[in-house]
């Protein structure tokens, strides 16, 4: 049911971006921009058609309006001539394409953090439709918290009864969290899915380091940012009280297609194995 029920309603948002882009061929745009922040994400093969032009839309919308969204692609796959003509039209409205070496899910936080050294970098998903509230909501927490990673979906790791870390999929998730959320700010993991601020310069040299993390950690860059948070001593913060609101926009394509890393990452176990290989590698414990 909570399938279907994300489904209708990413549905019902896509709808109301269609209208905009090829209807009205209009965007509203708020007048308010910091300046001193990027939102960064990267998309391929057909979600590039399918579901991006409509996480750019709800982020073209934003209450608060970031310096740029910046859409990182394949370099080897697309080109301005090949561009969806969707993706074309929202370029007027604040999108930066650039293509670039494809990292898989890392393409959207290396290049940026290379590009864009002195700009707080929020990251986001490809296929889904954030609440205008987004950035908003991030840059209120992070001028609260300013040296730490904010998040609007997170993990909490445990340990069972012999203090051996569990499963991640057995770890507690918080979304629209209350304000009255206890949890070690260390060991918060951060959820990719619902937008994270990592404010500039908040890692060290080392989260680039491309040898490490395709060969331990190929496909999952929350698992990676978050040992690089670690080694950093980075505080993580959750949003609490939020108003946002997330929807998917491919998630029956993605279901039945198995287009969706959470299948092997999450269920399948490789988050579990791909955190003990780092952890192993950088001789770190949670």
């Amino acid at each position: 049911m909570d399938i279907l029920k994300g489904a209708f309603m990413g549905n019902l948002m896509k709808l109301k971006a269609l209208y905009d882009i090829r209807i009205r061929k209009s965007i509203r745009l708020s007048a308010q921009q910091d300046t001193s922040v990027i939102v960064s994400l990267t998309s391929y093969g057909k979600r590039v058609n399918s579901s991006v032009v409509y996480t750019i839309y709800s982020l073209i919308q934003q209450t608060i309006r970031p310096e740029r969204i910046v859409l990182w692609l394949n370099e080897q796959k697309f080109c301005n001539e090949n561009l969806p003509g969707n993706l074309r039209f929202l370029c007027n409205y604040g999108l930066e394409v650039r293509y670039a070496k494809d990292i898989r899910s890392y393409t959207k936080i290396i290049h940026a953090l290379s590009e864009f050294a002195d700009k707080h970098i929020i990251t986001v998903d490809d296929d889904v439709f954030y609440g205008r509230l987004l950035v908003q909501e991030l840059i209120e927490a992070h001028n609260k918290h300013p040296q730490a990673i904010i998040t609007n979906y997170a993990k909490v790791p445990t340990t069972d009864i012999h203090s051996k870390l569990e499963p991640y999929i057995k770890w507690p998730e918080y979304y629209h969290a209350s304000a009255g959320l206890s949890y070690d700010s260390a060991k918060l993991f951060p959820l990719g899915v619902g937008g994270v601020f990592y404010p500039s310069h908040v890692f060290d040299e080392e989260v680039k380091n491309e040898a490490v993390f395709t060969r331990l950690c190929p496909n999952a860059d929350d698992v990676w940012l978050y040992v690089m948070g670690l080694r950093c001593k980075a505080k993580k913060r959750i949003l609490t009280n939020s108003r946002i609101n997330c929807y998917h926009t491919d998630l029956l394509r993605q279901y039945f297609t198995h287009d969706r890393l959470t299948n092997s990452n999450r269920i399948g176990g490789e988050n579990d194995t791909q955190l003990q290989a780092l952890l192993a590698h950088y001789n770190m414990t949670i």
